[in-house]
């Protein structure tokens, strides 16, 4: 290792200013306590965009032997996830799943080579499949019910699986449907894309309706497979009581790169839109919106030093941003500090930007180095 090689890895050895704690114990009892809602239903999770920012090397090997199966967004995905999981005990019986289907003859020899479950959510993917000479052993349907997204047409679904049927290049057909507003309690409209997907019952096929908000609302026990997926990593899309039961997995913290005094009426940061009441002492954190925290931020928005609450001041930069410690004994020069956690929602910082958690745990950005770790509930 050369001299800059070695330096580098120091640094890293000694601690990043800004990490991503990723807790396998709370992954193992959130989703243990997903398939305890689940009963008797498989578990295909969703680990799409980098298993919702926790650093899919980390948190796939763990889920192997928890789940029936993986679903990502695309091949790359895919064939990033089967790499994964080829040295990992019980990853070779994991179906993966690519959600988004293909879009050309060689995403379909792809998908064909590698033994991916695919979707198909149109008419042109099924015509593109029927014109070639591929064998693909498991294929979902989407049907439309009423997300208006992605999806076939429910009048056409039964002769879509007789065609498909009739090929035979499929050995196992599944419909799945996709809840627009699972997020949200006793909404007549998801019940009632349930209903239509069960009109095809007859079809005798395994179905897959349920997202995390469905589990969580327990919406429907009727089908085969379920597809969590931010509830896995303690995320509750419906904010409801089941949130109690869910324990975050990643904790985001930074260090602090100063503090000092300012005085009445200093303003801070680029602006000025934060002015001290007082005297306060205002503590310069490295975390900043080049590293995924969000830029805009409420007057409520605060971080967890020494497990209290600081109020942010001002405006987030791209490499730190500043918050009020006037109020916490003992603060100094490369003390940790929890962006959220334990301590700190991932919600409430979503709230506090008029996003959702979805947004804010995907865009941490690469210069993050995530890190799997037992307990992430200390300071």
């Amino acid at each position: 290792m050369n001299a800059v090689h070695e330096s580098a890895a120091q640094i890293r050895t000694a601690g990043d200013r800004v990490v991503a704690d990723i807790s396998d114990i709370n992954l193992i009892e959130n989703i243990r306590f997903l398939r305890g809602l689940a009963g008797n239903r498989k578990i295909m999770q969703v680990v799409k965009a980098d298993a919702y920012g926790h650093g899919i090397d980390l948190v796939a090997p763990v889920l192997a032997a928890e789940v029936d199966g993986m679903a990502v967004a695309t091949i790359d995905e895919g064939i990033r996830l089967r790499d994964i999981l080829l040295n990992v005990k019980h990853g070779n019986n994991c179906r993966i799943q690519i959600l988004s289907g293909y879009l050309s003859n060689a995403h379909l020899d792809l998908i064909a080579e590698f033994g991916f479950d695919c979707t198909f959510h149109c008419r042109e993917q099924i015509e593109l499949f029927l014109s070639q000479s591929v064998h693909i052993e498991s294929v979902w349907l989407e049907v439309e019910t009423g997300m208006n997204r992605l999806g076939i047409n429910i009048d056409c679904v039964a002769e879509t699986v007789l065609q498909l049927k009739n090929s035979n290049r499929v050995s196992n057909i599944y419909l799945m449907t996709h809840l627009a507003n699972a997020d949200i309690i006793d909404e007549p409209t998801n019940r009632a894309q349930i209903e239509r997907l069960q009109t095809l019952e007859n079809l005798d096929l395994p179905m897959s309706i349920s997202n995390s908000g469905g589990l969580l609302q327990n919406l429907e026990q009727s089908c085969q497979w379920i597809r969590p997926g931010i509830s896995t990593f303690g995320v509750d899309p419906t904010e409801s009581v089941a949130s109690a039961r869910l324990k975050p997995v990643m904790r985001l913290r930074s260090r602090i790169m100063s503090v000092a005094q300012r005085n009445p009426d200093d303003r801070v940061g680029y602006g000025g839109t934060y002015t001290c009441k007082e005297r306060e002492f205002i503590a310069a954190v490295a975390c900043g919106y080049a590293d995924g925290y969000p830029r805009l931020q409420h007057d409520a928005a605060a971080v967890s030093v020494h497990g209290k609450r600081a109020p942010l001041a001002g405006r987030v930069s791209m490499d730190s941003l500043s918050v009020n410690v006037t109020d916490i004994e003992n603060t100094g020069l490369g003390d940790w500090v929890e962006l959220w956690g334990s301590h700190i929602s991932v919600s409430d910082v979503a709230r506090w930007n008029n996003t959702i958690p979805y947004e804010l745990l995907c865009r941490i950005s690469d210069r993050v180095p995530r890190r799997m770790c037992s307990e992430i509930d200390n300071d």
